[in-house]
């Protein structure tokens, strides 16, 4: 009998937990979320792309006496690589509050991206029921590669793609 509440009062506690619902979301209703007036529940997020520049740079390879550069070699080069918003990959974030002092801190960052979630539940008084009940003592808390790319033929904003191995580049806008 002891064994049976026990077991209903665990499946109760855990089904009334805090936490967050992510899922994918068509691109469609992802652009039409402000159109869609409270339909959609939570907060839109983007997959992040990282995205380089790459084109001819000029490399000071000799210097006279004075520091100046009197001998300068074309390259090819990547820039610093910067974060974007993939547009084609959204993601709904749904909140769930939970019982007592339970809840998700979400942080979106540059407003569009998920920049970290932190967990403010507190389930200490459940755990230490839990613990009694099952005779368990508690513990006391306490850049992107340097892959060459060959040629510049094509300077422009280029998506960076990691595969394994290798790191690939797609074209996102050429110039």
């Amino acid at each position: 009998m002891f064994r049976m509440v026990s077991l209903i009062f665990i499946a109760f506690s855990v089904s009334g937990c805090a936490g967050l619902d992510i899922e994918t979301l068509p691109t469609k209703v992802a652009g039409n979320a402000h159109k869609l007036k409270n339909v959609l529940k939570g907060y839109i997020v983007y997959h992040p792309m990282v995205v380089v520049e790459i084109g001819e740079k000029e490399l000071c390879i000799a210097k006279n006496e004075k520091g100046q550069c009197i001998k300068v070699k074309t390259v090819c080069g990547i820039g610093e690589p910067k974060t974007l918003p993939d547009y084609s990959k959204p993601y709904l974030i749904t909140p769930k509050s939970g019982f007592g002092k339970a809840g998700v801190d979400i942080k979106i960052e540059d407003g569009w991206r998920l920049g970290g979630i932190k967990d403010e539940s507190d389930n200490t008084a459940l755990l230490s029921v839990l613990a009694a009940a099952g005779g368990i003592e508690t513990a006391v808390e306490g850049s992107v590669s340097d892959t060459p790319v060959s040629g510049c033929s094509q300077s422009g904003l280029y998506q960076v793609i990691p595969q394994e191995g290798e790191i690939k580049f797609a074209p996102i806008f050429k110039y």
